[in-house]
């Protein structure tokens, strides 16, 4: 549909001087959008605080309005040279189409130039008039919301999930074609991120159309990667959950109790049914066999024995098997939200894991980007195999990544398998009446047998109902729900492992790192399994694994939430095994029975998990003796053959999360047992280390990261009853010099008298979907930047801890204005997807990319 863009340019504040003899500036503006629509302002003299008030009217179809940003350029005036550049601002428009959103963008933008960073701002308003087209056979997607929220907005009443939906767009790098020519600096940064920009908009853009053909409009849970291939090109992903939500009238939920839940109505069809279809690529042009580690998951997320109970689970089998008729016919069943409302699970049965080593370039003959998309179709159909081998019919907290070393790289993907509630999909009112649901255990009850697995496994009866049966422990990928009964409080839970590998590359290398994936996934999940049972715990919240490949070494990282959940069995204390043990050995073996006894007496005590009678203090020891003389598959056992693995029990005594009473850690947005009241502040900070010290041994790289959680502590330990909530560890391993650690979190209090009912710098930024005290009043739309640092004078700037610091400042002050100018003031589910740093310590350069998101809302803050 043809539309016309409505520019205007007022003024301009604290420009810097361009000219010394005068020291002010001639600064004039070019305004340009797409490759046809250009104009400028006049130069306005001699001053550093210029004012045009100037207005432009371009002219411009829909899609370029969703795919091309509103391109800004401020420059100095130079009579006999070229004008001299002092910087840009990039504005997406597409918020602007929303039909819930802002009508007008107007605001101070920060005028960001990439070799010297921020320079002054620039008062700019735009509108836009989109001309109805009644031509009912062209499909516009301008209409169609995307939240990077991991729920179902605030505001809004859910009518029906619709599925799956995914795009990819593949380019070259403008960075890489300069190898045969004089690299300009400025020319290729700016370069760079113009077409990160606009394929971002493409993304979106063909992601909204294929959500109209599912009759749905809007796209929940969305997230976008960007994967830099080097001379391979860059490809840009983006999936979601397509779903149809209309807006509540009266919004009175508030966003800090994980308890509620938006309302579920009967689903009503605005749109006219389309004849078209998305297309879809063939999944059975298989290139490779994929390495997939679900018979290492399996023997973790499922671990139990028998069942007794043949005719209960037959009943249950029954029963789900009328869910699958909807849900069969969608493609793909993945779901990448993490929340979901009451009643939507019904079953949660663990975590199933896909992941593959591939080697780019090598295509056999194919179009790139369809080869790429075949190996990502290899992945779903693994994780698809592997939900129905549990007896589901869904994935919850899908999740897709990709890390890549030279040309060698790893795809990954995970998600929770699970049943749920068929009504969330059909066009009725179809609220189930189960009474299990109603139960606070009903989502723990496992929905397969014995005899349906490939494997051994050991069950229990239900806690709490004492009906159905259960797994001892339960992996998830989503928040915390309400439907599953916690006792005491939660605990950040991390695995490291990192093993060393021969510097190789091509073929050899993706040999290689597909023959270590599968034990050092092993080790992850061991690592897991015992940190759990010291906690006194049974169940994660929140898993998140990540694999990084490096020239020498591959690290994996793990991080959950972990929580006691009343329905299933307590957790029972790691058992050591040497079966050839000496005099020595034994007091070894009972020195160390005794160091395990201890910290789960600390960690039950600390954690208020005393209130269950099977794990109090005073049982732990008669419930050691008694696994002594009962050896259970349940147990986790520590066989105690070399002296690496008395190293090992102490990497399973995880001790930084007791420092400090009232003081707690967790990697999800939502902490059992305790009720946030202020956000205090986002954070995020970045560590560099030595790569050789991660190549020493595991133990080196947990070190490293227990400091960093405890300089966090340090840093706010002026708060009493403080939580850092949503903690995310991303690492890089870029060269063999230096290894990179990006932690994200948010500081929470609770049971604080006195809360703080401010905005914090006008806009609060946080990495949660909600403010705690908070009632979001309007999702205004999706922020997305891809900004790009380079500087010659590193040593000068404080070094890279200081240009680090620097650029972050200014990558997060763009982001504010960008909410203020959408008439927002908070941004919620902030991540920072893409973090790259480059560095040359001989030259005394550095380059940085970083890639942020999130909803920009309008919040009210709570006086009650």
């Amino acid at each position: 549909m043809p539309g016309k863009i409505k520019i205007g340019i007022l003024n301009a504040r604290n420009l810097p001087i361009m000219d010394r003899s005068s020291e002010s500036s001639d600064a004039f503006v070019e305004v340009r959008f797409g490759n046809e629509n250009y104009d400028k302002t006049h130069v306005y003299k001699k001053s550093l605080n210029p004012e045009w008030n100037s207005k432009f009217v371009f002219e411009v179809e829909e899609d370029e309005i969703q795919e091309e940003p509103l391109q800004i350029r401020v420059l100095d005036h130079d009579t006999y040279s070229s004008h001299d550049a002092i910087g840009k601002v990039y504005i997406d428009l597409k918020p602007l189409l929303s039909q819930n959103g802002p009508n007008l963008l107007n605001g101070f933008f920060p005028i960001y130039d990439t070799l010297h960073g921020i320079r002054g701002e620039i008062k700019i308003q735009a509108k836009i008039e989109i001309i109805n087209d009644c031509n009912e056979y062209r499909k516009s997607s301008s209409g169609v919301q995307f939240f990077a929220s991991s729920k179902v907005p605030e505001g809004y009443s859910l009518q029906n999930f619709c599925g799956f939906v995914e795009e990819m767009v593949l380019n070259d790098d403008p960075e890489y074609q300069w190898i045969d020519k004089i690299r300009a600096p400025r020319t290729s940064n700016e370069a760079r991120q113009k077409l990160f920009t606009k394929l971002s908009g493409e993304v979106q853009r063909r992601i909204g159309l294929k959500v109209l053909d599912m009759d749905a409009n809007c796209v929940l849970g969305y997230q976008q990667y960007f994967d830099l291939e080097g001379e391979y090109g860059i490809v840009v992903r983006g999936i979601g959950t397509a779903a149809f939500i209309n807006r509540n009238i009266n919004i009175l939920s508030n966003g800090n109790n994980y308890c509620t839940s938006p309302q579920f109505i009967q689903p009503s069809r605005p749109f006219p049914d389309l004849n078209s279809k998305p297309s879809k690529i063939s999944p059975n042009r298989i290139i490779k066999k994929n390495h997939s580690d679900s018979d290492i998951i399996s023997h973790y997320q499922i671990n139990s024995a028998q069942f007794n109970q043949h005719s209960h689970h037959q009943q249950q089998k029954q029963e789900t098997q009328a869910n699958f008729s909807l849900l069969d016919k969608m493609e793909y069943p993945f779901f990448t939200l993490q929340q979901y409302p009451v009643g939507f699970i019904k079953s949660l049965c663990g975590i199933v894991c896909s992941r593959s080593v591939k080697l780019l370039g090598a295509t056999n003959d194919l179009d790139e980007l369809e080869s790429r998309d075949k190996w990502w179709i290899e992945i779903r159909n693994e994780i698809r195999s592997h939900m129905k081998s549990l007896n589901c019919h869904a994935v919850l907290g899908y999740t897709e990544t990709k890390s890549i070393c030279e040309d060698v790289c790893v795809l990954s993907a995970s998600g929770t398998a699970a049943i749920v509630n068929e009504a969330f999909f059909a066009n009725s009112n179809l609220i189930s009446n189960d009474s299990n649901l109603s139960k606070k255990c009903s989502i723990c009850h496992v929905p397969y047998s014995d005899t349906d697995l490939p494997f051994p496994i050991a069950l229990s009866n239900c806690s709490i109902c004492g009906q159905a049966q259960v797994p001892d422990i339960i992996f998830t990928s989503i928040q915390p729900t309400s439907e599953i009964e916690t006792i005491g409080k939660g605990s950040l839970l991390k695995a490291i492992v990192a093993r060393p590998r021969k510097k190789c590359s091509g073929e050899i290398s993706a040999k290689m790192i597909s023959d270590y994936l599968p034990f050092l996934e092993y080790e992850l999940h061991r690592q897991l399994l015992g940190k759990l049972k010291l906690k006194g715990m049974n169940m994660l919240y929140g898993l998140r694994i990540q694999i990084s490949i490096g020239e020498n070494v591959l690290v994996g990282i793990a991080e959950a939430t972990a929580c006691y959940a009343a329905a299933l069995p307590s957790p029972i204390i790691p058992k050591i095994i040497n079966e050839n043990k000496s005099k020595r050995e034994t007091k070894e073996i009972e020195s160390l029975k005794k160091v395990l006894v201890e910290e789960m007496t600390k960690n039950v005590e600390f954690f208020g998990l005393a209130q269950d009678l099977k794990i109090l203090p005073s049982n732990i020891n008669s419930i050691q003796s008694e696994n002594d003389s009962n050896d259970s598959r349940a147990l986790f056992k520590i066989e105690l053959d070399d002296y690496r693995e008395k190293e090992n029990i102490f990497l399973l005594m995880d001790s930084v999360g007791r420092k400090r009473s009232n003081f707690y850690l967790c990697s999800t947005e939502f902490m059992p047992g305790i009720q946030f009241d202020t956000n205090l502040q986002m954070f995020t900070s970045v560590y560099r280390c030595e790569a050789s010290l991660v190549q020493i041994n595991t133990k080196k790289f947990n070190e490293i990261f227990d400091d960093i959680l405890e300089s966090l502590s340090y840093k706010f330990r002026k708060y009493d009853n403080c939580v850092l909530a949503n903690l995310s560890f991303d690492s890089s391993l870029y060269d063999d010099d230096h290894a990179m650690i990006i932690v994200t979190g948010s500081c929470l209090t609770y049971n604080e008298k006195h809360k703080d009912n401010k905005i914090k710098n006008n806009v609060e930024v946080t990495n949660l979907s909600y403010v705690p005290n908070a009632t979001i009043e309007n999702y205004l739309g999706l922020i997305n930047l891809f900004l790009i640092r380079e500087s010659t004078q590193i040593k000068e700037n404080g070094g890279l801890s200081g240009f680090m610091h620097c650029f972050i400042t200014e990558v997060l002050a763009m982001a504010r204005a960008h909410v203020i100018s959408l008439g927002g003031n908070a941004l919620l589910s902030f991540k920072m997807t893409e973090c790259m740093l480059l560095d040359n310590p001989h030259r005394n350069q550095g380059q940085c990319l970083i890639n942020v998101s999130g909803d920009a809302v309008r919040i009210v803050k709570n006086f009650n």
